[in-house]
């Protein structure tokens, strides 16, 4: 699962101490947005789950936000996906 792995690499470069990176705090919730906005992505882009997951993960990188928080913006319909955004015919 893309999902799992994404977390799994937060984790990893998070050098806290032992501690949670901030992006895997209240998971059940955010998970569940980032499944959501990862469908939206889908469908409004007219890609593949992997492909709009990683248009997910590629608009927050530029935008130096948190996965979770770009999420809460596509599911609460405040960002959006064109068909052409971030891939090339």
């Amino acid at each position: 699962m893309p999902q799992t792995a994404i977390l799994l690499h937060l984790q990893d470069r998070a050098h806290l101490d032992g501690g949670l990176h901030p992006d895997l705090a209240d998971t059940h919730q955010n998970v569940a947005e980032v499944h959501q906005a990862t469908g939206l992505i889908a469908v409004q882009a007219a890609v593949g789950l992997t492909e709009a997951l990683l248009l997910l993960r590629a608009r927050a990188f530029a935008s130096e936000r948190t996965i979770m928080a770009v999420a809460a913006d596509v599911v609460s319909r405040r960002l959006r996906f064109p068909p052409d955004d971030g891939h090339h015919a």
